[in-house]
């Protein structure tokens, strides 16, 4: 594995358009969700969400299984992979990085949904607020080589698109990067416990460890999860492998984005078992773990984080 310098150095080269090369990369963004005063002001968008997330899913059906035929289990299978197709894509075009005839090299692409809700929602409203670097709870760090210690900070761009906007639903604010991992890792997740390269809640809770580099996970299940991970990311083991969706990138480890990939999972499964009647609800899951104010995160030694507000911190349960 090469040092987060080096790695850091690379990317920081293709985002100033000096090097070539067809490997595109698929980094996570992290997010400000703490309650400052304009995450306060948020309106629950749940039932936007909602809409959101059954129109996906009504379409998913209908291109699937427009007779209306038994559900198989292949044609169960063909309908979680479509839902995640209309849901997790990545979006060429959405990152930062290299566009120039065929060459795409971006990082911290943004899934289809993450999209649609940008899109969807409207900040005058206060049904998403949008955070820029320095004003985030990572803001105090300097942006550039050769002081950037992960890839997120070799530029100002890169540093602002790393931020993820944020939402509240039902009482928590959380980022719109936890919807892309509930939609992207969490179909990974069903399909790796399919597939038998993963075996229940504890397996698929050191995977996230893994993805988001977690210095508690021991050195010798490294080998197993690069295997999962190069199953459903190649690009991802190619640029690092160990905390490729977390620490290596932005200096995070966030265990809210583990229970979110943890809630996709559970999705796609509840999805798989009920195809014809299952009615997607955000609020049933447990998305108070997705909020990285209940689930604390571990960071990169030396990476600034402002706490929470002192006017708000009793307010965070």
């Amino acid at each position: 594995m090469r040092s987060v310098y080096t790695t850091v150095f690379a990317v920081g080269c293709c985002l100033s358009s000096a090097c070539r090369t067809p490997q595109g990369s698929q980094v996570k963004q992290e997010t400000d969700d703490r309650l400052t005063a304009a995450n306060e002001r948020l309106v629950d968008v749940s039932k936007q969400i909602n809409d959101l997330f059954r129109r996906q899913i009504t379409l998913a059906r209908q291109e699937v299984n427009p007779q209306a035929a038994p559900w198989t289990d292949e044609l169960k299978g063909k309908l979680i992979d479509k839902v995640a197709d209309h849901l997790a894509k990545l979006l060429p075009g959405s990152g930062i990085g290299i566009h120039w005839n065929e060459i795409n090299l971006e990082v911290s692409q943004v899934t289809a949904i993450e999209d649609l809700v940008s899109r969807s929602l409207d900040e005058s409203k206060n049904e998403i607020h949008s955070t820029k670097f320095v004003d985030s709870r990572y803001g105090d760090n300097r942006i550039g080589l050769p002081w950037a210690k992960v890839m997120s900070h070799v530029s100002m761009e890169a540093a602002d698109h790393s931020i993820s906007p944020a939402i509240r639903l039902g009482t928590v604010i959380v980022g719109t990067d936890k919807l892309g991992h509930f939609a992207e890792q969490g179909h990974w997740l069903f399909l790796a416990e399919q597939r038998g390269l993963l075996h229940g809640p504890i397996d698929r809770f050191q995977f996230g460890q893994f993805m988001e580099g977690d210095p508690a996970l021991s050195l010798n299940l490294y080998a197993h999860y690069s295997v999962v991970y190069g199953t459903f990311c190649p690009a991802c083991v190619v640029w690092g492998g160990f905390g490729y969706y977390g620490m290596l990138v932005t200096g995070v480890c966030s265990f809210g984005d583990i229970a979110s990939n943890e809630g996709g999972y559970t999705f796609y499964s509840n999805l798989y078992a009920h195809p014809d009647d299952y009615v997607f609800d955000i609020l049933s899951f447990d998305i108070k773990h997705w909020s990285e104010e209940v689930s604390k995160s571990k960071y990169l030694p030396g990476l600034l984080v402002r706490p929470i507000p002192s006017d708000a911190a009793a307010d965070v349960k």
